[in-house]
């Protein structure tokens, strides 16, 4: 069974899918490409942001902007590589399919481990648990993703943790702390670290919300490779690490200087454009 660890991590969910959401729009729309396990939460997102990469949906923004660029990445074949076991051939996310018929997707089919195959009457058990090793170590092996990046999570984030340290001994790991689950578990087990902010300017947005994009790095195997990523806040007493907490304290500050609802929403949702934006750029060495 699941560790009750990961239960009490629920409000975090809609953060973790915002996250997705924004670090798959920062790397496809800065002609990166995204490599990922088929796991039916995330390829729905991803599929959602790819949509936006085709050739007419790029063609048209061009039309609109009137800038044509025939080498966009956006344009030059599949963006996204998804590696999928056996074991859950009969599973396959509708969204994996629906990438691939639309030529935004390449599936990479990687055999199950002693016949394992996914049984649903038995979801939230432990399963396939050979298989998917398998699949993550392919993924490993043969895409050679240069980054991972882990968004919430459960003992699975934390295989593939392990695992691409041991594996990708160049490549780096970003964490998604305030997404909640094994990524802010593996955050807070580094412990302190000095912190290298990005506060952009002229957004309001952040002020009202008084914290500062930042990215701490962390010694692991003798190289700054673990990064965490998070919004850290000047005043560490009136950090408010749920949702019930940010509503409070913000209804009065929105009666108080507002009357505007959009400002509890963006208490409670972190903004993970910036930061995935952040992330990117680091990866492509311009930070």
């Amino acid at each position: 069974h699941r560790s009750r660890k990961f239960t009490v991590d629920r409000e975090h969910l809609g953060w973790s899918e915002d996250a997705v959401i924004a670090t798959a729009r920062a790397v496809l729309g800065n002609g990166g490409r995204l490599v990922l396990g088929g796991h039916p939460s995330i390829v729905p997102l991803v599929a959602l942001v790819a949509g936006e990469y085709t050739r007419a949906s790029v063609q048209r923004q061009q039309a609109h902007s009137g800038n044509r660029d025939d080498s966009a990445p956006a344009l030059n074949g599949p963006l996204v590589d998804v590696f999928q076991s056996r074991a859950y051939e009969e599973y396959l996310p509708t969204e994996t399919s629906a990438m691939c018929k639309a030529g935004l997707a390449n599936i990479h089919w990687v055999e199950s481990s002693n016949g394992e195959v996914f049984n649903p009457s038995k979801l939230g058990e432990p399963q396939c648990e050979a298989s998917l090793r398998v699949m993550r170590e392919t993924l490993l092996t043969s895409a050679k993703p240069i980054a991972m990046v882990g968004m919430g999570g459960m003992e699975g984030l934390l295989e593939e943790y392990k695992m691409f340290l041991q594996m990708q001994r160049a490549g780096s790991v970003y964490l998604f702390r305030s997404t909640g689950g094994m990524a802010r578990i593996l955050a807070d087990e580094l412990g302190e670290s000095q912190a290298e902010d990005f506060l952009p300017q002229g957004r309001a947005a952040q002020a009202v919300l008084r914290r500062k994009p930042s990215i701490r790095d962390f010694d692991v195997m003798g190289q700054k490779r673990v990064h965490v990523v998070e919004y850290m806040v000047e005043n560490r007493d009136h950090e408010h690490r749920n949702q019930k907490d940010y509503v409070e304290r913000f209804v009065e500050f929105r009666d108080a200087k507002f009357g505007q609802k959009e400002v509890i929403m963006a208490a409670i949702n972190p903004p993970y454009n910036y930061l995935a934006n952040l992330v990117v750029k680091r990866i492509s060495g311009i930070y």
